[in-house]
């Protein structure tokens, strides 16, 4: 579903409705009647627009039979907080085609960034291997009869790395941080369902309090929204919505999250060790919260950047999973190493006609 895409319209006008649409569908207090209205707007668009539709993603990969309970989903990054290897050596052994460009929750865009704070970093839920929302930093949360207020109520015992207690403040402040102009947050609009979020972070209102998100005391937090929406509670474990500690983000200045001694974590792992280009390693952190669920002592990245010399560590028993491009589908689709997944992308030719740049 292509949601919020504007476009070129043959006939000049049909944009306008397509629009309409889209906003009736984001205020739909019943997610089954929004996704009809979406699909209404995903109509008009295709047979409207100067767009065609090319492939929806996926990916296949290979993974040794001796792991298990390691998993992702579409919207969601590789997560091992319960993943485990059948062996004496509790260690799982990874390549990746980049490097990590960052692990600051404001600044990060990409699939190696959004994996790695996953798993060295909580937010108020997890995603569990039956895509669904458990509790992570927040115990429990609640929302109220008109579906605008959320409450999550967090856990007392959750750390940073250094020692300090994770609290609602964390998540205020770092959600703020974000919808700053200044951060630059590329996913600053992700948030902008919550109460004053899209005026301050496009500048139009300079007052960080008129956001709806708020630490009530050290283990509530508040969230206003301006409309109902359904899965918020699953959106937070999305890797924009992860807490920071203001005095330690404040103390490393432009450095926080470019190596792993510039970032805190509070999460299952602890990125230990981070050589640019070449390989990061993440080790178990014992000071996490539910530190007894996790079952794996290190998890050693390779950065990678060629496909068949993946094949070839995975084919060596250097590494226990790889991604199967294409061409060697055929060559792998009959192991039982062989697994495919679906991917949340959808791509399209998006032709600039009608509105020519002047």
């Amino acid at each position: 579903m292509m949601k919020g895409v504007s476009y070129a319209s043959n006939t000049g006008y049909k944009s306008d409705e397509y629009n309409k649409l889209v906003n009736e569908a984001k205020a739909m207090p019943e997610q089954n009647e929004s996704w009809k209205k979406f699909a209404e707007a995903e109509k008009l668009m295709l047979e409207d627009a100067y767009i065609a539709p090319l492939i929806q993603s996926g990916m296949a990969y290979m993974q040794k039979e001796y792991v298990s309970d390691m998993f992702k989903f579409p919207t969601v990054p590789w997560s091992y907080k319960w993943a485990d290897v059948d062996k004496e050596k509790k260690q799982l052994n990874l390549i990746s085609t980049s490097d990590i460009p960052t692990i600051d929750p404001s600044k990060a865009t990409d699939t190696v960034s959004f994996e790695v704070m996953t798993n060295t970093m909580e937010g108020l839920v997890r995603i569990d291997k039956e895509n669904k929302a458990i509790p992570g930093i927040a115990e429990s949360w609640e929302t109220s009869e008109d579906g605008l207020t959320w409450t999550f109520k967090l856990r007392k015992d959750a750390k940073w790395s250094n020692g300090d207690e994770v609290t609602a403040k964390d998540f205020e402040y770092s959600w703020k941080r974000t919808l700053n102009p200044e951060t630059a947050s590329q996913y600053g609009f992700i948030m902008h369902d919550i109460v004053g979020a899209k005026e301050y972070n496009l500048g139009e209102n300079k007052d960080p309090d008129s956001v709806g998100v708020k630490a009530i005391d050290d283990y509530t937090l508040e969230v206003k929204l301006v409309r109902p929406v359904t899965y918020f509670d699953k959106l937070m474990a999305f890797g924009v919505y992860l807490p920071q500690n203001q005095k330690f983000v404040e103390s490393q200045g432009d450095t926080f999250g470019t190596t792993a001694k510039s970032t805190l974590y509070n999460g299952p792992f602890t990125l230990s060790e981070w050589k640019i280009e070449d390989h990061y390693s993440m080790t178990k952190n014992p000071t996490y919260w539910d530190n007894s669920a996790v079952k794996l002592d290190e998890i050693n990245t390779k950065i990678v950047k060629d496909a068949n010399s993946a094949l070839n560590l995975y084919e060596t028993d250097a590494i226990d999973r790889v991604g199967v491009t294409s061409e060697n589908v055929d060559k792998y689709k009959d192991s039982k190493e062989f697994k495919t997944m679906k991917d949340s992308s959808t791509y399209f030719l998006q032709i600039n006609a009608g509105n020519p740049q002047k």
